[in-house]
């Protein structure tokens, strides 16, 4: 089994969604303990690709599985540490609320209401916008299918502040766009304007525009 101090290094190629893995581990009997480290090392991947800081946590706050980005959070931030294999959170008022929330979420209460501002947690930042907590259930393989509860907790942290890298290689298999339009739609998630991004590929603004259009259409979205 992958050790704790060896987490392979995330990607940002990835369609992987949280709820999706949740949903293939759920409804299963319980595994055997080979099996169990099997599954851990099979999510241990599977998260590693998620570009967002994410952990496998339990009610005492054990992180079971955690990927690069989110080491690389925790490390990075003051109020934020790990110990024993175990997330602490500095600030006792956010460590608090943090600590209810994951005992709510795995006594399968409903924690999150909408998009309301209880389904967050903040951690204030020095000149910054706050680290965002967010808990969601992960009922894994590891319980048995008539189990009510969880036996871990999703626990997903955003840094608005962090800027995720897109790859181009991904943007091109995934959806067929070509070198143009991923090189128009990686400029406008980036922040550029319209008229930037036409003087940045030395082209017109009517041509982004043609290549914007492809691009809405083989998303799948409609606006900016």
């Amino acid at each position: 089994m992958m050790s704790f101090d060896e987490l392979p290094a995330g990607s940002d190629d990835s369609c992987s969604c949280p709820g999706r893995l949740a949903s293939h581990m759920s409804a299963g009997p319980a595994l055997s303990h080979r099996s169990t480290l099997e599954l851990r090392d099979a999510l241990q991947v599977a998260i590693g690709y998620l570009p967002v800081a994410c952990l496998l946590i339990t009610r005492d706050q054990t992180i079971q599985v955690m990927n690069a980005r989110a080491r690389q959070l925790i490390d990075a931030h003051p109020s934020l540490a790990l110990s024993r294999k175990r997330l602490t959170v500095v600030l006792p008022e956010v460590a608090s609320q943090l600590k209810s929330a994951i005992q709510e979420c795995l006594d399968g209460k409903e924690v999150v209401v909408g998009r309301s501002q209880k389904s967050f947690i903040m951690l204030p930042q020095s000149k910054r916008l706050p680290l965002v907590f967010w808990v969601a259930p992960f009922k894994s393989a590891c319980s048995p299918s008539s189990a009510a509860t969880s036996e871990w907790a999703a626990l997903f942290i955003h840094d608005p502040d962090y800027k995720i890298s897109l790859s181009e290689d991904y943007l091109r298999e995934t959806y067929g766009m070509t070198r143009a339009e991923v090189r128009v739609a990686v400029l406008l998630a980036t922040g550029h304007a319209i008229d930037e991004i036409a003087r940045t590929t030395a082209t017109t603004a009517n041509a982004v525009k043609f290549h914007l259009k492809a691009t809405y259409a083989k998303t799948g979205t409609h606006r900016q």
